[in-house]
């Protein structure tokens, strides 16, 4: 057994624990598919460690069959953990979470990869496409597996690619969050390489020659792990905001069918200059309109306003708006869980207690929807 990469198996499932619960403790009120995602990454790099762990522990002679087993488990869950993140990326910038060519090369790797594991085998085959359990090797002291150069070729394509989109979703992320927040999406961008490609060089080393690189065996998961951790301290450190807030939101709104404003928060720091009135007769025109041509309500999902975008929801009679720049899924679920729990006997602080829970955008600050009335 090699106690070293046994301790460092162990250190990397204790940060990530850590992490599981941060996560949960700081984001799980939020209720969208981002959060999951997040989750899948750390769940994900979660049974990678423990297979490994298992691997380290059972590199025996005659357990060879079990270390392949493992082996495979370590594998698949790195690779969900991967897709987790592309997910994650997709939902938080995209108003299609799965309608993205990235997202459909993303599975076709992560359908490879699984594909090859699994058809993986002990005793050692020469299969050009898949890769095999080794017998025990007492020099090393390890149970190695001999992976081919196809399934190395999409392993750390998968890797890659992952770590690529997150670096390009933080990139989106620093070029609009307030500049307080600049800093921290830094940290999470050297975090992101440190998870991925710095794994990623430490992986390779290995692979080129294993009893030259003997003592960075496993060493990845520790990179993999502290990288994670700097994501997550960056989201307790800026809060959801940082993360989860993808897309420049201004306001939020809710009418009744008739055009009565019933709340009006703004979200962040930004302003705009679309007046709320208008916005209340543009979205009620609309309704009464395509109510009376199909004879039912109906509220569509999206309108664009030049430069925003007004992103709307209806329950029963009222209805819900929110202004934004960069419409996305994320959005969308947010306001949809907000309307769900909107009930017009709500004093105004309720209101912005429930979108506070569902948005990470802050409390809103609550408008004067008469303002614009000469007295």
């Amino acid at each position: 057994m090699i106690v070293h990469s046994l301790v460092y198996a162990a250190v990397s499932l204790s940060i990530i624990i850590a992490m599981i619960i941060v996560v949960i403790w700081k984001q799980f009120e939020l209720a969208s598919s981002s959060v999951y995602f997040m989750l899948g990454i750390l769940v994900g790099i979660a049974g990678w460690i423990i297979g490994d762990m298992l691997q380290i522990i059972l590199s025996k002679p005659g357990y060879e069959p079990w270390v392949l087993v493992f082996s495979q488990f370590a594998t698949i869950c790195n690779m969900v953990a991967m897709i987790s993140t592309v997910l994650f990326a997709r939902v938080l910038s995209a108003r299609e979470t799965l309608n993205s060519k990235a997202v459909a090369f993303a599975f076709a790797l992560f359908g490879a990869v699984v594909l090859m594991t699994i058809a993986g085998g002990y005793p050692h085959n020469d299969q050009l496409w898949t890769y095999t359990v080794k017998e025990y090797n007492s020099d090393l002291q390890f149970t190695a597996t001999n992976t081919s150069l196809v399934w190395q070729i999409a392993d750390g394509a998968m890797v890659l690619f992952a770590g690529g989109i997150m670096m390009w979703y933080l990139y989106r992320q620093r070029g609009f969050v307030e500049d307080k927040h600049k800093k921290i999406i830094s940290f999470m961008m050297v975090g992101t390489f440190f998870a991925f490609i710095v794994s990623a060089i430490i992986y390779a080393f290995y692979g080129i020659d294993p009893y030259m690189f003997r003592a960075v065996l496993h060493l990845e998961l520790v990179t993999a792990a502290i990288g994670a951790a700097m994501i997550g301290i960056g989201m307790i450190w800026g809060g959801k905001q940082v993360l989860y807030g993808s897309s420049r939101v201004y306001s939020i709104h809710i009418f009744d069918e008739g055009g009565l404003s019933l709340y009006a928060g703004l979200l962040g720091a930004a302003e705009y200059d679309v007046n709320e009135h208008l916005i209340s007769g543009v979205a009620t025109a609309i309704s009464n309109f395509t109510g009376q041509l199909v004879g039912k309500d109906i509220v569509p999902y999206e309108i664009e306003l030049g430069d925003y975008a007004l992103m709307l929801e209806q329950k029963e009679e009222y209805i819900g708006f929110i202004i934004c720049e960069f419409p996305s899924a994320q959005v969308r679920a947010g306001l949809k869980n907000i309307m769900n729990d909107f009930d017009p006997k709500m004093s105004n602080d309720e209101i912005s207690s429930i979108i506070d829970g569902y948005m990470p955008y802050g409390k809103p600050r609550v408008m004067d929807i008469f303002e614009d009335f000469p007295e």
